[in-house]
């Protein structure tokens, strides 16, 4: 059995593409959702979140107020820096307790959703690694139908990540996800068949 990272940026259709995978029978673990659940309220990652920018990134009910949070990180990279500090090694610790679990439980595949798969060193090794990528443009419309973010906001996060193309290059696969979602699944469906000789 392999374990995959797959990554590429916002907007780029990683969630499409992890859903085909899962569809496929691969076991799928969003770092995203990951993320999300480290700083939930009550979490230690939220406490250290707060003691670094303040309550103000807190919305009125205690929980993290993501697009508070997004106006102050993609605005300072020192702020950037700091955030991933804190959350990537709880990410990370919970990516593989998870991965180890669905190894032992004999799924053909293990993918791993990571965003920053090639910006932040990982404590562990995956067999290969898979990029999505799409057009700026596709990117910037998908990141404003879904978050209501405004354009400086968005351009702060397209120009924080790195190149899609420098992704690429260091991925083994990729996939290309500006076509239709039919598109993309047939290109999930031979990478699936490729990975686990199925």
């Amino acid at each position: 059995m392999k374990t995959v990272g797959l990554t590429g940026g916002i907007g780029s259709g990683k969630t499409l593409v992890g859903r085909f995978f899962r569809e496929l029978g691969a076991a799928v673990i969003d770092a995203d959702q990951i993320a999300r659940d480290v700083v939930a309220p009550g979490a230690d990652g939220l406490r250290a979140v707060v003691a670094r920018f303040g309550r103000e990134v807190l919305a009125p009910d205690g929980s993290l107020d993501r697009d508070k949070l997004a106006g102050v990180v993609f605005a300072d990279p020192q702020a950037r820096r700091d955030l991933e500090a804190i959350v990537h090694p709880l990410v990370y610790f919970s990516l593989r307790d998870q991965s180890e679990q669905h190894r032992r439980e004999g799924a053909p595949l293990v993918v791993l959703e990571i965003p920053l798969l090639f910006e932040s060193p990982s404590p562990f090794a995956v067999d290969a690694t898979i990029c999505v990528i799409a057009s700026r443009e596709t990117q910037w419309r998908r990141i404003r139908a879904r978050s209501g973010y405004d354009d400086e906001v968005i351009r702060g996060i397209l120009d924080a990540q790195m190149d899609p193309a420098e992704k690429a290059r260091r991925a083994d696969y990729v996939i290309r996800n500006d076509g239709s979602p039919e598109e993309t699944r047939r290109q999930v469906v031979e990478l699936y068949q490729t990975l686990t000789g199925r």
